[in-house]
């Protein structure tokens, strides 16, 4: 079934800003293609600004088995002796292209204000649609879409940005060719109200909380998050997030937390009443240069650690595409119906589920993300490695799922790549990476997938 393309309107009015703005007015925006989703720029001009940014990328991909999509993320792995466990499948993309627009409003009252909203092309695809518009007709997708005020006293950021839970868009993601979230790593962008404040010129720190979208909207109580950062300005390092154009960022730590409420439908074919239960997370983020850039401009001999650790439990859509084949058990039916009765739950899979005594458990997940990135001290062009090692695990998913579907969950997940960047202009790079994925199934099966990622990418 063909694809409506993206409304024309939105197109247009993209395509009008690009040629009605003179050159001045189009200046490369801090986030440029930003996986990282950092603030735009946000100074106090004479007059309103705006900056049209983006890039083009193309990804090749080959995969040993046919278990994922374009992003493997923490999807499941099959295992072999599956039609899909014992084939291999090759994509080509151009989908993780993206196009965004910053604005930034004049001064008013000594009050500062900006917007920001960016797409890809990773929308929602109907589910019989053909092979050719899946990869070829992709729909537009609403990444970030916020405005900032910034006042003497506090800073609001309100719409839909990367969570606090794991300081997203501070800075902390690991560099790799692969599409961000990796396995174990927490990322996530959700529509948000959040209220922080900068302090300090060269030692920063920046305390935060928000109320963004619940987990569960029957909860009717938002997610809770709140976290504090510090990071050291006169200790600069060289870092690419995700394969994002590289930039400096500081010496930084991040912690945060996270606390959700659960109201889900009681475990009958006929409910009445809500079983309540609540969730919780933590996260502490490093971003750590060990050999650092002098400024900006220092591209040569560079060496940066990343790292993540987070641990919770129902929080398992933090983590993308994350819920380890957790499901709300079918409801008994000890008379042999034809006709089985059926539990429609109200949350979505992989966050709660129902024990044997069907009592409500929230899923529990631990997890740590490592990286290294080095920028070799070559002239003409830029040449950069980088390497990741991730390791995520669940130690109650297995005892909170029936015998009989053990076979379809993994409890835990390691994930390994590398990955060699070379830029051929400053607007342009290439990226190869391999990636290996292992899971280990509830009954004991350990599938694998190795996959071999080719990405290029134009800024502009």
């Amino acid at each position: 079934m063909s694809q409506s393309p993206p409304p024309r309107w939105m197109l247009l009015s993209l395509g009008l800003i690009g040629i009605v703005l003179p050159a001045s007015a189009i200046a490369q925006t801090p986030e440029s293609s930003g996986s990282a989703g950092r603030s735009p720029t946000e100074s106090a001009p004479a007059g309103w600004k705006m900056n049209l940014y983006g890039f083009v990328e193309l990804d090749a991909i080959h995969d040993s088995t046919q278990s994922f999509f374009e992003a493997s993320l923490n999807a499941p792995v099959m295992p072999r002796g599956t039609y899909a466990g014992d084939y291999g499948r090759t994509q080509f993309t151009a989908k993780n292209s993206r196009i965004g627009l910053t604005v930034v409003a004049p001064t008013y009252r000594g009050l500062s204000s900006s917007a920001h909203i960016n797409f890809d092309f990773f929308g929602v695809e109907p589910t019989e649609v053909t092979e050719n518009d899946f990869y070829v007709v992709g729909t537009m997708r609403l990444r970030h879409a916020y405005y900032r005020l910034r006042t003497p006293v506090i800073d609001l950021l309100a719409g839909q940005h990367p969570q606090l839970f794991g300081w997203g868009g501070a800075g902390f993601y690991p560099g790799t060719v692969a599409f961000l979230g990796t396995v174990g790593q927490v990322y996530h962008h959700a529509p948000q109200l959040r209220l922080s404040k900068i302090l300090g010129e060269n030692f920063i720190v920046e305390p935060a909380v928000a109320a963004s979208r619940p987990a569960q909207r029957d909860s009717e109580i938002p997610d809770l998050e709140g976290g504090i950062r510090f990071a050291y300005k006169n200790w600069l390092g060289r870092t690419i997030q995700g394969n994002d154009r590289p930039e400096v960022v500081p010496l930084s730590l991040g912690v945060s937390g996270i606390w959700r409420h659960f109201a889900v439908a009681e475990y009958r074919e006929l409910p009445r009443r809500p079983i309540k239960t609540t969730g919780w997370g933590a996260a502490v983020n490093a971003f750590i240069p060990v050999l650092r850039a002098s400024d900006a401009t220092d591209f040569s001999n560079c060496l940066t650690l990343t790292g993540e650790f987070s641990i919770g439990s129902g929080v398992a859509d933090r983590y993308s595409l994350l819920t380890g084949g957790g499901k709300f058990p079918a409801l008994p039916n000890p008379q042999g119906l034809v006709l089985a009765p059926l539990y429609v739950p109200n949350a979505d899979s992989g966050l709660v589920t129902f024990d044997p005594d069907e009592k409500l458990k929230t899923i529990d997940w631990q997890a740590f993300v490592v990286g290294v990135q080095y920028y070799l001290p070559v002239p003409v062009v830029r040449i950069w490695v980088t390497g990741l090692y991730a390791r995520l695990e669940s130690d109650n998913l297995k005892a909170l799922t029936p015998l009989t579907n053990h076979g379809a969950i993994f409890t835990k997940a390691e994930y390994m790549d590398g990955s060699l960047f070379v830029g051929v202009t400053p607007d342009i790079h290439f990226g190869l990476s391999l990636q290996v994925t292992e899971q280990q199934r509830g009954n004991g099966a350990k599938p694998r997938n190795t996959r071999v990622h080719l990405a290029t990418n134009l800024f502009f």
